[in-house]
């Protein structure tokens, strides 16, 4: 659920900095010095409160308003993930380019600007763009029925110029560790997919 994960940060580091004051407040008992973790204390805390606001916002939104954010987080997801894989091996090109344009259009049946995917797929590359860490941080929000669809997505932007290389496999993957999938529903998802292509 959204903020879920920045109160667990939040919760360890603000735990982890008070524990941190009383074992060395005890240890110096006898005279030594200690050492007051505030920094710790006061940024976990922080991030506690944040991660909590967001957990209400989202629980008091309606029905209507979750399935909102489970859709744009199912949106973003694709996005991403194809945008990384394109970017994967260093370089955007054309034919990737062109296959996230086409998929994006059958699934959600609108279209994106060419230079629009390529100028976020580039700048996706200029960030050093962590996508396990995006798609992880949002995997209890998006639409379970959408996860295959994520990485078959993908794996057409990996395939779009005829060879999926090593650079492009890693991400494949991260993507999938990222949805949660398991070593069967990877092997299963390629299976399809190659079969799809070799039909």
């Amino acid at each position: 659920m959204p903020g879920s994960k920045n109160m667990l940060i939040g919760a360890l580091w603000a735990i982890g900095g008070t524990l941190v004051t009383v074992v060395t407040y005890s240890a110096a008992s006898g005279g030594g010095t200690y050492v007051v973790t505030y920094g710790a204390i006061a940024v976990g805390g922080i991030q506690f409160l944040v991660g909590l606001f967001q957990y209400l916002g989202y629980q008091m939104k309606g029905e209507e308003g979750k399935q909102e954010v489970h859709a744009e987080a199912s949106l973003r997801a694709i996005l991403r993930a194809m945008m990384a894989t394109a970017a994967a091996d260093g370089e955007i090109e054309d034919s990737e380019v062109d296959s996230i344009a086409t998929i994006y259009e059958q699934i959600f049946g609108a279209t994106l600007e060419e230079n629009w995917i390529r100028e976020n797929a580039e700048q996706m590359l200029k960030d050093d763009f962590d996508i396990y860490e995006a798609i992880s941080d949002e995997k209890d929000i998006i639409d379970p029925n959408i996860i295959p669809l994520v990485f078959q997505a993908s794996y057409f932007v990996a395939a779009a110029d005829g060879t999926i290389d090593d650079n492009e496999s890693k991400i494949l993957m991260k993507i999938a560790n990222a949805l949660g999938m398991s070593d069967t529903d990877i092997q299963n998802n390629l299976s399809e997919l190659q079969q799809s292509e070799s039909a």
